[in-house]
């Protein structure tokens, strides 16, 4: 099987890591390499393709169709990055450049003409890190969305950066967690504002828990912009990304830090993978690229201009992320900033995708080196002549287009005008890598980072919220009603079998297993968000009863005892993300009740709204009757 195609997903076992660190262990010292070995200038082998580095400051894009081995050549420039001493970061949206922590065979290559010794000076000296955004599988990483940029940073640049974190922010908002269109210019105007505000204060925002406290509690400034009705939805929203799949990317203990992540540690270069597989859906994932991208940018303008390569930044299949045309979602503006910017500051920017036509004009003029493997869309085609059209004459043009169209996988040719005494392009066939050319999944990194942690036991437990827990009270009584009238169930409750179960057909949504407090805070979200319209106020009471299994009549036996306490049922139903919830409301007070399911429990979540404190003791005691109500129902 030849080394280029991408093989059928393994899983490593654990011999294979020992295998992995008994060969590479840290002893001599590392060859130094003048040039990249790239591959070979033709198929007999004879003549080595070897470049320099510096050839890649002002960048390159690697295109080519399915098969043609474009992701192939991109890791050999990581791995060429790293005997190079280039510390990277690099983007893995399909899993097949996290197999860089597997070594390939000796025999194949040296079967192949690889050399050896250089393969163990790559493994030697590199601190390989794959980064698994919401997962333990591999590397934990948390981001913070609010970049906040350094006191003494240039004026223009900070404008730079705040508005593209509050840019990134209302599109979280828009498409995460629905919010209205019609707010967003306002809302990044809020945000904008009292980043910029604090930044001339010398004030830090740490972090997005941070930034919707100031926006909360500032009672004062939110007026400028908005009513407090407007404001209490902005905060919600803004809560909103904190919790569930995409909250899980700001909790890890991990915190994403450019400059810690490409320092050299113990004589290894960094070679930092992040694996986007482990991220639910596209929105999570550009919302992961966006605020990396930032992040880069943040710190490469702090280390200021440099004539050398600091950083290679490599992105595969990219693009979703940098579309053509008029389409523009979040990271985009960043990425195409950090191109025009980033030679200067010595970022070196590597970009693959199947066609040059899918990629913003913008960007393309950015890029100064091309590789072009086997692309036979004549689109793709024209727009690879409007590329060189201007950099070469149109004879030898038509003679680099009809070649692409045959190339076999691996062979390329190479658009690079900085090489010199080799004319301004050349045809060439990448080496085999040191590293096996694989498809990751998870699970397979898992057995490689973690292979001694049952999958059990890869995600700790968060600690649970002791206050938001429901707590048996002395007095549970409602208004003018004696306590067997709340926390008694109706007589037929208890005769209720429990074969209604999962298997059974039901429109709510069941979850895998959730931590305790991501649930609470998924429910009390749920109601907030979605039901903001049918509260009278923000939630100020909550309680949180688990029980093993849910059944639908629960909801019944609650709607007849808020009834009797002549409470109206303005909701009854599935919430948009699938949770069972009711919205009832008596004068200037609501009770909800909302529950989510789970494979090992489901757990209730029963809160409190009011607009008067006179009301609140009332509505303390309902709200723990309806506790009590669900904890003596016997499904």
């Amino acid at each position: 099987m030849e080394e280029n195609d991408v093989r059928s997903k393994q899983v490593i076992r654990k011999k294979h890591l020992k295998y992995i660190r008994r060969s590479f262990s840290p002893i001599g010292i590392a060859m130094t390499y003048e040039k990249m070995w790239i591959g070979y200038i033709d198929d007999t082998g004879a003549a080595r393709f070897e470049i320099s580095p510096n050839i890649f400051m002002k960048h390159a894009g690697i295109f080519g169709s399915t098969g043609s081995g474009k992701t192939v050549l991109g890791k050999i420039l990581m791995e060429e990055m790293t005997l190079q001493k280039i510390p990277s970061i690099v983007i893995d949206p399909q899993g097949d450049i996290s197999s860089l922590l597997v070594p390939n065979d000796d025999d194949v290559l040296k079967e192949k003409g690889v050399d050896l010794e250089r393969k163990n000076d790559f493994f030697n000296s590199a601190e390989i890190r794959v980064f698994t955004p919401s997962s333990n599988k591999g590397i934990p990483i948390s981001l913070n969305p609010v970049i906040f940029p350094p006191f003494n940073m240039d004026d223009v640049e900070v404008v730079r950066i705040l508005d593209n974190v509050a840019n990134t922010l209302v599109e979280l908002l828009e498409k995460l967690v629905k919010y209205p269109p019609a707010k967003v210019i306002q809302s990044k105007s809020v945000i904008y504002t009292i980043l910029l505000e604090n930044w001339n204060r010398k004030k830090t925002i740490d972090n997005l828990q941070h930034l919707t406290n100031l926006i909360q509690n500032d009672e004062e400034f939110y007026q400028k912009f908005m009513n407090k009705t407007e404001k209490d939805k902005l905060v919600i929203s803004l809560n909103n990304l904190l919790i569930g799949s995409t909250g899980l990317l700001f909790s890890g203990q991990a915190k994403l830090d450019i400059g810690s992540l490409l320092e050299e540690k113990d004589g290894k270069t960094p070679l930092n993978i992040f694996f986007l597989k482990s991220l639910l859906n596209e929105n999570e994932k550009h919302l992961f690229i966006s605020i990396l991208i930032q992040a880069l940018y943040s710190w490469m303008i702090q280390q200021g201009s440099t004539p050398n390569i600091k950083c290679f930044f490599y992105m595969d299949e990219m693009a979703p992320f940098m579309p053509a045309g008029m389409s523009s979602p979040p990271g985009k503006a960043m990425l195409l900033l950090l191109l025009r910017q980033a030679r200067k500051y010595g970022v070196s920017c590597a970009l693959a995708s199947q066609s040059p036509k899918d990629i913003d004009y913008h960007g393309l003029d950015q890029i100064n080196t091309f590789f072009f493997g086997r692309i036979l869309s004549e689109q793709s085609q024209k727009v690879i002549r409007n590329l060189l059209s201007a950099k070469m004459n149109p004879e030898r043009l038509d003679e680099i287009v009809n070649k692409i169209t045959v190339l076999n996988t691996g062979q390329f040719i190479g658009f690079i005008p900085d090489l010199k005494d080799a004319g301004d392009s050349m045809q060439f066939k990448t080496r085999y890598l040191f590293s096996k050319h694989l498809t990751f999944t998870e699970a397979d990194l898992k057995s490689i980072i973690h292979p001694d942690v049952p999958d059990t036991d890869q995600n700790e437990p968060l600690p649970d919220d002791q206050g938001a827990s429901s707590q048996p009270t002395e007095d549970i009584t409602g208004p003018g009603e004696e306590t067997d009238a709340i926390s008694t169930p109706p007589p037929d409750a208890v005769t209720q079998s429990s074969t209604t179960d999962a298997g059974s057909k039901q429109d709510y949504y069941k979850f895998k297993q959730l931590h305790d407090k991501v649930m609470e805070e998924i429910l009390k979200r749920t109601v907030e968000y979605d039901f903001y319209d049918k509260l009278v106020n923000v939630l100020k009471i909550q309680r949180f009863v688990d029980i093993s299994i849910f059944n639908p009549i629960i909801f019944d036996y609650i709607k007849k005892l808020l009834e009797k306490f002549e409470f109206e049922i303005e909701f009854e139903g599935m919430a948009e993300n699938g949770i069972p919830t009711i919205i009832s409301r008596r004068e200037q007070a609501n009770i909800a009740v909302s529950c989510i399911i789970t494979e090992n429990k489901t757990k209730i979540g029963v809160f409190g709204a009011y607009t008067s404190e006179q009301t609140r003791s009332q509505l303390e005691k309902l709200v723990d009757g309806v506790c009590e109500l669900v904890k003596k129902v016997k499904i």
